[in-house]
């Protein structure tokens, strides 16, 4: 009876080593991982391009102050400041401000990011232009997961309307914290032309390499005299990042379990906002508002995961093989011992072996 105890033990170990041996093995891949090798960063205060005054080119002036990030990066801000800026095109002036401050900095590696931003201080009408705020800025950030950007504007009005003496008629204030590409259109008498403009804010665009540009103000002139477009407070973000590298893992899994996933679409909202009117008028018909959008960049990734699975990477899961297959022979091993017992035994009682 003992021995018949010992061999049923034993026809138990062996299953149970089996069972252990023939578990099931399950590849996972790790969340990926990718280094910053590179970063592009950039932000000025003033430029002016793409001018005509009566059909008749006129030179670019800007972009001023400037910074650039070298592409290596700079954990130290890059800076510049311009105490005052004037910008104009022959007898025209079409932007006057107290200072502008200018900064980027970025580093590469594996927390890599890049950061820009432009401050442009007392933007006045009194010498041209038909914007007054006392500030507006633009700032914009990038790194693995994505870009982004934003404008503020500190009292911010557009004068929309003059008459012949130069005199406003209209104006519309300017939102705090526009959305992307909300504008303000004008109309203003110069000389015997009636001149139209468009200002837009916070001017969003996403550039081929992925890198976001922002401009806080985009003056768009259009005639029919004075054409051309003027920048104030661009700021430029972007990191290039190396090939994401996976890590695997292998996970011992009992051979009943079921393992599935879902795939979960993703979805885009896109709005626009309109610029609330409070335009004043008296002789001269006030200019027209109105409002556009823009795109809104952004990106990102978050993977996620839970469970009490048993894991085990590199070197460890060549260790979990062996140990699978010395479980494999052992519990063969001792089903075979525990057979030939069974059958020793007779013998055994008898004397004869």
């Amino acid at each position: 009876m003992v021995r018949r105890d010992r061999v049923g033990v034993q026809t138990k170990v062996a299953a149970a080593l089996m069972a252990l041996g023939a578990g099931v093995y399950v590849t996972v891949a790790g969340p990926s991982s990718a280094d910053v090798t590179a970063v592009t960063g950039s932000a000025f205060g003033v430029s002016i391009q793409n001018i005509t005054l009566g059909g008749g080119a006129q030179p670019p002036v800007g972009p001023d102050p400037v910074v650039t990030l070298p592409a290596v990066g700079s954990a130290v801000p890059v800076t510049a400041t311009s105490p005052s800026e004037l910008v104009g095109a022959g007898p025209a002036i079409f932007f006057s401000s107290g200072q502008v401050d200018v900064s980027t900095q970025g580093t590469t590696g594996p927390t890599g990011s890049v950061m820009s931003t432009a401050t442009v201080n007392d933007i006045s009408t009194d010498l041209g232009g038909q914007l007054a705020a006392t500030s507006a800025s633009s700032t914009c950030t990038a790194s693995e997961t994505g870009v982004s950007a934003s404008t503020t504007i500190v009292d911010g009005v557009v004068n929309t309307a003059t008459d012949a003496d130069g005199v406003v008629t209209a104006t519309q204030p300017v939102p705090a914290n526009p959305p992307v590409g909300a504008f303000i259109d004008g109309t203003v008498v110069a000389g015997a032309s009636n001149e139209s403009f468009t200002y837009i804010f916070n001017e969003q665009t996403t550039n081929p390499d992925g890198s976001i540009t922002v401009a806080a103000v985009h003056l768009v002139l259009r005639g029919p005299f004075a054409k051309g477009d003027l920048f104030v407070g661009q700021s430029v973000c972007g990191v290039t990042a190396a090939a994401p590298t996976t890590t695997t893992s292998s996970t011992l899994v009992p051979s009943s379990t079921t393992t599935s996933s879902t795939l979960v679409p993703s979805s885009t909202t896109t709005s626009s906002t309109r610029v609330p009117s409070s335009t004043t008028t008296t002789s001269v018909p006030p200019g027209v508002i109105t409002t556009g959008g823009g795109g809104t960049v952004g990106g990102g990734g978050t993977v996620s995961g839970g469970g009490n699975a048993l894991v085990r990477t590199g070197a460890e899961t060549s260790r979990i093989t062996v140990l699978a297959a010395v479980a494999l022979f052992l519990g063969f091993c001792l089903v075979r011992a525990a057979r030939f017992r069974r059958y020793a035994a007779p013998w055994n009682r008898r004397g004869r072996w």
